[in-house]
């Protein structure tokens, strides 16, 4: 291969020059590698076996936007779309669904990370399914992971209880890269090719990002690939160490292609589809996401509907000028994702693509449809133009992030038809808080009502994530409190105490309640706690001198 068009620079997000803090890069790592082949992919599963689910906790890596109540309702309208499709067909064709074991509708979730997108897809998903014509239709959702922690911390939290229970939720070790079934965990039922009887549903958010890719660069009708080396301000022995992102300079370098490049006539079409459409410009090109789906697509003979959501491109016109790859580090790392080459790949095999008509601001969100259906996926197309067109996660994102500071310039009925909008998510509830809590104090009644009904709405979609020191259940006893509903605000500091540990604002609370329910032994119990883990406060001795007067003690 000749080095043409060699253009080597440290590069960070933006493009320009990336040395780490820890001092001048001058160790390599490795040079002249094609980036699906290159360490980072080592060192980003590294990352997420050894993190587990902690790689999500304190934002170390992002998820809220594909992990949110809204988005998750959005999905589950264009997974009950697909169903609606199927079971038509089915009908079309004198056919019948089976309630047995082996006629399951299966949803497989790549990278479930968390856990919180599952939790809120099940929640939004059987409320829908239950109160349609398809009630009682059988089905199992299974969230994949590569470490087998993040399998136990499933299984062992009691959210995920109810559904194991009623058997619609099961776990699955999955590589990506390289299985080609999927064992469940709980049942011990092997997904092999073929024995899929009924069409798939695989969701994948941020996670084609996050596998191997490979990147290439078009000049003057020409096709290149772009080679990648890695330097380190240190001698990196240990591509387990989380750290090690952190001291990586990244350079590029063309090396022109001559002849086929990947040996597969449909990844090889594609290529020479960009080398003749798109004049001088770097694209991504998703190797593994491709091989992924085939296989994926081999368990249920070809019929499978895939939504993801990443940062990415969807359309041709998006991939022209492009500068080099962009590799963002936050925790892991991740890459733009090419969704308009993995759209061709599935059309060329007689699949659907769908996706947004125009430039989404925080994510992308598609959806890939393979098999035949007589009547075209007409309900699947439906909703996602209605789930994901009209008005979809990526534009309650973009709502959002202008409200979340500016919360305080709403009215009452303003931020709750917010919170309505967002599924009752527990995140939007935390950040609204202050302002309500300000707001509530002079509400009406009928206000006051809509806030408490907003409450329990929100904590039915509330999901306790492993390291989240958001204390949500805390700011419903407040409100609570505000609201003079002490019995059900005790339950609120007790749920806050159980997931955030002992906290002397939560005794204190308590207190209040116990003092206003005239349960003065109960009070001093609880203030003495509070003044234990937090004296010196002169609000909780002005609380125990409040109670010992009432309890006729003196002060």
């Amino acid at each position: 291969m000749s080095a043409a068009n060699n253009r080597l620079g440290y590069i960070n997000r933006n493009g320009t020059l990336r040395v780490p803090a820890e001092g001048l890069l001058k160790h390599i790592l490795e040079t002249g590698k094609r980036l699906s082949q290159s360490k980072l992919w080592e060192i980003q599963r590294n990352f997420f076996i050894n993190q587990g689910a902690m790689a999500w906790s304190q934002g170390v890596v992002p998820y809220f936007i594909t992990s949110n109540s809204f988005i998750a309702n959005s999905y589950a309208r264009l997974v009950f779309g697909f169903l609606r499709d199927c079971v038509a067909n089915k009908q079309e064709s004198n056919g019948s669904l089976s309630s047995d074991g082996s006629r399951l509708f299966y949803f497989i979730e790549l990278g479930s990370g968390s856990g919180c997108f599952a939790y809120h897809f099940l929640k939004k998903f059987s409320d829908i399914l239950d109160r349609s014509s398809l009630k009682g239709l059988q089905y199992k959702y299974v969230m994949t992971d590569l470490p087998e922690r993040n399998l136990e911390h499933w299984k062992s939290h009691p959210f995920f209880l109810p559904f194991i229970e009623r058997g619609t939720l099961d776990f699955a070790n999955f590589d990506a890269q390289n299985d080609s079934e999927i064992v469940l965990n709980l049942s011990g039922e092997r997904l092999s090719p073929g024995s899929v009887k009924n069409p798939m549903v695989v969701i994948a958010n941020y996670f084609f990002d996050s596998i191997p890719q490979d990147a290439f660069s078009i000049h003057n009708g020409e096709l290149y690939e772009t080679l990648i080396a890695l330097v380190s301000s240190k001698n990196e022995t240990d591509m387990a160490d989380h750290t090690i992102l952190k001291r990586l300079g990244f350079s590029f370098e063309d090396n022109l292609i001559d002849g086929d490049y990947y040996g597969d006539p449909q990844q090889d079409g594609i290529l020479k589809y960009y080398q003749s459409h798109l004049a001088d410009t770097n694209i991504l090109f998703p190797s593994a996401a491709m091989g992924c789906m085939e296989r994926l697509l081999k368990l249920c003979s070809g019929r499978m509907m895939m939504i993801s959501s990443d940062k990415g491109y969807s359309r041709e016109v998006e991939l022209q000028d492009l500068g080099r790859p962009s590799i963002s580090i936050h925790g892991s790392f991740s890459l733009m994702m090419n969704y308009h080459a993995l759209g061709k790949y599935i059309e060329e095999q007689g699949g659907t693509f769908l996706a947004k008509s125009y430039q989404y601001s925080g994510i992308d969100v598609c959806a890939f449809l393979m098999g035949a259906h007589p009547g075209g996926w007409i309900e699947t197309c439906h909703a996602f133009h209605d789930a994901m067109e009209s008005f979809g996660p990526d534009d309650f994102f973009i709502l959002k992030k202008g409200l979340d500071q500016n919360y305080a310039a709403l009215d009452l009925s303003q931020i709750l038809a917010f919170l309505r909008l967002s599924g009752w998510d527990s995140k939007v509830f935390y950040n609204c808080f202050p302002a309500i809590a300000e707001k509530i104090r002079i509400a009406p009644v009928d206000l006051q009502e809509e806030v408490h009904n907003a409450i329990q709405k929100t904590w039915d979609n509330y999901y306790p994530m492993v390291g989240d020191r958001r204390d949500v259940p805390y700011q419903m006893a407040t409100l609570l409190c505000t609201m003079d509903r002490y019995s059900e605000a005790l339950q609120y500091t007790e749920r806050s105490l159980s997931f955030f540990g002992e906290n002397p604002a939560a005794h204190y609370c308590k207190a209040v309640c116990y003092y206003q329910m005239k349960d003065m032994e109960e009070a001093l119990v609880c203030i003495d706690k509070a003044i234990e883990l937090g004296p010196g406060s002169y609000p909780f001795q002005e609380m125990r001198a409040m109670i010992r007067a009432e309890m006729g003690k003196g002060g």
